[in-house]
């Protein structure tokens, strides 16, 4: 089942409010309620990682597997004051030259992405709420890692093979160190789920087995980006 957080897409809000991840956690556990699921597995894309990681550090008890691909937990590199200066830099587009100008800056640095098939670009609505509420947070918040590893989760972390030494392929491996968990290697580039999904979904599944062989089948909740 695939999720969007709240704000993008058809939810509709009165007023639109800085991300929040803790929120975004607690309405993943609203949906496996809802659906009847005591737990529940999660992939999560890109942001959709860094809200998987949150669920995982407030929430673990609810949870059955973890992979994060592609999280752009950018305070964890070593080059984490150039990607401090390049959101802000990116904001200052965005609010100066509007949504497609920002895009069109923030994917100077995504990689892989040549000859790939056109992809659906967000709504105007939701590339504004991306900019003005999610990009600061989804690019710079790094949740309680070392947590993860104290809950116990059964987690991993998974970058693509196009994606080679982006940033935000890079940040895997400081992931995969602190989570002491394995990293795997996945088709496509960051949005691989959307260009070679028959590939891809094989892989993912796959990748969830051996994190945790116990289990013969198990739901799982999809978390992507908007970005």
């Amino acid at each position: 089942m695939r999720i969007r957080q709240r704000q993008t897409n058809a939810s509709k809000v009165a007023e639109h409010k800085p991300l929040n991840p803790a929120q975004q956690a607690r309405d993943i556990i609203a949906i496996c309620k809802a659906l009847g699921r005591e737990k529940t597995s999660i992939f999560g894309n890109s942001g959709g990682g860094v809200i998987a990681f949150q669920f995982a550090v407030s929430y673990p008890e609810y949870l059955d597997r973890v992979i994060a691909h592609e999280t752009p937990t950018t305070i964890l590199l070593d080059d984490a004051t150039y990607h401090l200066n390049r959101a802000f830099m990116l904001l200052d587009i965005y609010r100066m030259h509007g949504v497609e100008a920002a895009f069109d800056a923030f994917r100077t640095e995504m990689k892989g992405f040549e000859n790939s098939p056109p992809l659906a670009e967000p709504s105007h609505e939701d590339g504004k709420n991306f900019w003005e509420n999610e990009y600061l947070l989804f690019t710079i918040y790094c949740p309680d890692l070392k947590k993860i590893v104290h809950n116990q989760v059964s987690i991993a972390v998974a970058a693509g093979i196009k994606s080679a030494d982006a940033f935000y392929a890079r940040t895997t491996f400081r992931q995969s160190r602190i989570l002491n968990c394995s990293r795997f290697m996945f088709a496509g580039h960051h949005l691989g789920y959307q260009v070679e999904p028959d590939l891809f979904v094989t892989e993912l599944i796959k990748a969830f087995g051996e994190i945790k062989t116990s289990l013969s089948s198990y739901h799982c909740l999809v978390v992507p980006c908007t970005g």
